[in-house]
């Protein structure tokens, strides 16, 4: 989950008093979240290395904005989405190692009636392919901008 938030929210809103600056930096924040899951969104299916078959992870994302808290998230509830974003290292619990049947990418197995190839390691590592990351990299400076533009036109006398 990626929070996008204005630090120094109290000092902040005691300056800003007036609600029409405050619901300004919100739309802002709504803005920022939907520019960030919409490029989240490209990453994981535009030309990364994600192998996607079901859309399940792109469907997923979604922005949230905190009202009171000044505070968007922008994520998923995919439990699969950080093993992506971060990587991970999966390790056998009770066994000595992991045995899974090797099939062509993407194509589901019966462990139970696979004649095919066996594999048996004591740790598969999952690389990280970040989407949610480099989303908000790639918009860093459009919000900026936007939050920017937001306060100008709202802190005019």
């Amino acid at each position: 989950m990626l929070n996008l938030r204005f630090e120094g929210t109290a000092r902040l809103r005691a300056a800003l008093q007036p609600s029409k600056t405050v619901s300004a930096l919100v739309r802002a924040l709504g803005r920022a979240g939907a520019r960030v899951e919409r490029r989240a969104k490209q990453n994981v299916t535009g030309g990364n290395p994600l192998y996607v078959r079901t859309s399940r992870l792109k469907s997923s994302i979604q922005t949230v904005v905190d009202h009171t808290r000044l505070l968007a998230r922008v994520g998923t509830n995919v439990i699969y989405g950080p093993v992506h974003e971060f990587g991970a290292m999966i390790v056998p619990k009770v066994a000595r190692a992991l045995h899974f049947p090797v099939s062509a990418r993407g194509q589901r197995v019966n462990p139970a009636t696979w004649k095919g190839a066996w594999a048996t390691v004591q740790k598969v590592e999952i690389p990280e392919r970040p989407w949610l990351r480099p989303a908000y990299k790639d918009s860093r400076d459009e919000i900026i901008e936007d939050f920017r533009q937001a306060l100008e036109r709202n802190l005019k006398p």
